[in-house]
């Protein structure tokens, strides 16, 4: 039923090409596993125009990516973050998704606190939707700030859980 339901959805739905800002595969990470079943579904619905990954790379790490990895992002190099947003307003992505794990993005603040995306975030001039993968419940200031700045920059915010949402309303207003 489920298969059934798929193909007619990619059928009738509009094509629309995307560049997932994540960790990825071969990188030993939960979110790098996620971000490849997630675009592996979605190229099943969207075949004609397939997704299109930027990895972040951890420090002093260099991986053998697969073919859809268009793009590097060196977690500690700000600089890093401001070419990718370059790259990305040149591309022919329509959307953008960032999925969003603390310790993930690089910053100089606080420790987990990644500020660093938000340079990336704020330089991209195509729609933005943001997965947060985890919403803490007692966030540092920096670590609020970060949310918060996402949130209004992001044209659509993904949570995995309803006591996200509940957390978002409350502790990140």
């Amino acid at each position: 039923m489920a298969k059934l339901y798929a193909k007619r959805l990619a059928r009738e739905e509009r094509k629309v090409r995307v560049i997932y800002i994540s960790s990825y595969i071969p990188r030993q990470c939960g979110l790098a596993t996620y971000t490849k079943d997630l675009t592996t579904a979605i190229n099943l619905l969207n075949p004609q125009c397939l997704s299109e990954i930027t990895a972040i790379n951890d420090c002093g790490n260099h991986y053998d990516y697969p073919w859809e990895v268009k793009f590097r992002i060196d977690q500690d190099d700000l600089g890093s973050y401001y070419k990718t947003a370059d790259y990305i307003n040149q591309s022919s992505a329509e959307v953008v998704n960032l999925q969003h794990e603390f310790g993930l993005f690089g910053g100089k603040i606080e420790e987990y606190s990644g500020e660093y995306v938000l340079a990336l975030a704020k330089k991209i001039k195509k729609p933005l939707i943001t997965t947060f993968h985890t919403v803490l419940s007692r966030p540092s200031s920096e670590q609020r700030k970060v949310v918060k700045e996402l949130t209004k920059i992001s044209k659509a915010v993904v949570v995995m859980i309803e006591e996200a949402v509940r957390r978002l309303v409350k502790l990140y207003g």
